[in-house]
């Protein structure tokens, strides 16, 4: 299969509860125009967990309207409600959605068995492709290859996986367990520095936050490794090396994303959810000069 770059896009408002629809379509057709291989929507980056179900149903139904088959459309659907989740899962795939983008329980914690039991409920229920949303960090489990194993021999709509593990063994160590028996599954990291490690391994590639900002250098870095183009595909490695620096100036770093992209070529109200919070002038600064550099 072709190697894939995923963005999972911000979520771009106007305030708290509202849509900025023209500067999503904008951002929509930088990354479709940069040949992106799939917008995932209401990720951690669209900060799903902060939204209003209100935001989400027409976040959702204007991207798949407007996007057009352009690219792929994932949809991250969950809701603490599982009906919720369900329900709106089934309409964004009802409404022309490619998957369902799905991590696990992420308030109670879980054993193996209860993580088990969630997905096989929401595979069950759910009418099309999911992906798994492993992401121990703030979900307090791991979704291992263990337990991947066990939840493929009964759900052939589990049909990938994208592991949130800064520790790329663990990616390659799913890889090399789950694709033995499954090799039509897909395996993404969720960090960009470690797309190239994962897809010589045999992953799938990766969806990847920087590609908000980077859509041309991330699918650029693919494109040069599939080619065979070493030296680019170094050269691009230490671009995105450089620009993951973003990431540790403000946490959570959207609020930093959306301020980038307003000033440089996205105009927006720089408005992000709790518990996001304002960003300095030296922060706002340091952001720039990152990105100025390594644009």
């Amino acid at each position: 299969m072709k190697k894939e770059y995923i963005c999972p896009i911000l979520t771009i408002l106007k305030d708290e509860s509202t849509v900025d629809f023209d500067a999503m379509h904008k951002l929509y057709d930088r990354l479709i125009e940069d040949g992106i291989s799939e917008i995932a929507l209401l990720g951690s980056c669209g900060e799903f967990y902060a939204q209003t179900f209100e935001v989400c149903q027409s976040l959702v139904e204007d991207a798949i309207k407007y996007i057009d088959h352009r690219t792929k459309v994932l949809v991250g659907a969950n809701r603490m409600d599982d009906q919720l989740t369900i329900k709106f899962a089934n309409k964004a795939l009802e409404l022309g959605a490619d998957g369902i983008l799905l991590v696990g329980p992420y308030y109670m914690s879980c054993d193996r068995a209860g993580i088990i039991t969630f997905y096989n409920k929401m595979a069950k229920a759910i009418k099309g492709d999911i992906i798994i949303y492993n992401y121990p960090d703030r979900t307090g489990y791991d979704v291992n290859a263990d337990i991947l194993l066990t939840l493929l021999k009964d759900n052939s709509n589990i049909v990938g996986i994208k592991d949130t593990v800064g520790d790329v063994n663990h990616t390659l160590n799913t890889i090399k367990v789950v694709n033995a028996k499954f090799p039509e599954f897909r395996v993404y990291t969720g960090y960009d520095g470690n797309v190239i490690d994962v897809v010589k391994a045999g992953g799938q590639g990766v969806v990847g936050g920087l590609s908000n900002l980077y859509s041309h250098v991330c699918v650029d870095l693919l494109r040069n490794y599939e080619a065979g183009n070493d030296e680019q595909v170094a050269k691009e490695q230490k671009t995105i090396a450089e620009a993951s620096e973003l990431l540790n100036i403000v946490n959570p770093f959207m609020t930093l994303f959306k301020y980038i992209l307003d000033q440089r070529g996205i105009p927006n109200n720089v408005v992000a959810l709790t518990p996001s919070s304002p960003m300095s002038d030296e922060q706002k600064q340091k952001a720039l000069s990152i990105y100025d550099k390594t644009i």
